[in-house]
């Protein structure tokens, strides 16, 4: 079995499968089922350290495995963006959420996801889509929508974002077996369908204060990592550098993603 050149994680047999179903990742609401041979270790590139069961990859691997990825199947790489970017969160939580969640994440068990855009771009300038509302012992009640959550039905844990009525937000974790959550259909979306991105309702969503990862506090997320930045940056002139399996060049779709 052959390997791509420059990455040892996933083989050319996979990258060819991820591109065969590109295009039905793209139009139709079915779960890829070509993620399920990259999601998983050995060849799933997980952000994880070793202490939590991770193989804790140098950030090149991790790029090298996203750009592969991405060049077959852009669908396929928003899911495992998703995951990454609820992972980075994780590891910034206390000691017991990252003991709670990461072994299994780093194992491919359990799948976690992303739902931040009510706090850091869609609906934030009005009425709060998720109101967090504190309750005795540190925890909160959560009411309202998560509008964009990619995977939805299939993640094991949100880490999402809820907003406070004095404007103080904070990011949490939210198992999406927690009585009050509603989980609708995949959005109409005009790509990407694949992903299975949907809205998250919650009405009276009890989160304890063990469960919150960062705040309350202002803008939870205004203030990004500069290990954040450098990962985006590197990103950008790398990610389509690799000819997709079927022989087409993505350096059109690089060339027009790089920062101006």
């Amino acid at each position: 079995m052959s390997q791509t050149d420059g990455d040892s994680r996933i083989d050319e047999e996979s990258l060819a499968a991820l591109a065969a179903g590109a295009e039905r990742a793209d139009r139709s609401t079915d779960w890829p089922a070509a993620l399920t041979s990259i999601s998983r270790p050995p060849r799933a590139a997980i952000p994880i350290p070793k202490e939590f069961g991770g193989e804790e990859l140098a950030p090149v691997a991790l790029l090298e495995f996203d750009e592969a990825v991405a060049a077959s199947c852009a669908t396929v790489a928003l899911i495992l963006s998703q995951r990454a970017a609820a992972i980075r969160l994780l590891l910034r939580a206390s000691p017991a959420i990252k003991e709670r969640w990461l072994p299994p994440l780093a194992s491919g068990e359990a799948f976690a996801t992303v739902g931040l855009a009510q706090i850091t771009t869609s609906r934030q300038h009005g009425a709060s889509a998720l109101l967090a509302t504190p309750r005795n012992g540190g925890g909160f009640r959560l009411d309202g929508a998560i509008p964009w959550v990619t995977g939805a039905d299939r993640a094991d844990v949100l880490v999402i974002g809820a907003t406070l009525e004095d404007g103080r937000q904070i990011v949490t974790t939210l198992p999406t077996d927690r009585r009050g959550i509603a989980i609708g259909p995949p959005l109409a979306l005009s790509a990407l369908a694949g992903s299975r991105t949907a809205s998250v309702k919650c009405e009276g969503v009890e989160i304890a204060a063990g469960e919150i990862i960062l705040g309350p506090t202002g803008k939870v997320l205004g203030r990004r990592r500069a290990a954040w930045r450098l990962d985006w940056r590197a990103r950008q002139p790398r990610i389509c550098r690799r000819k997709r399996p079927n022989g087409r060049s993505c350096g059109k779709w690089r060339r027009s993603s790089r920062r101006r």
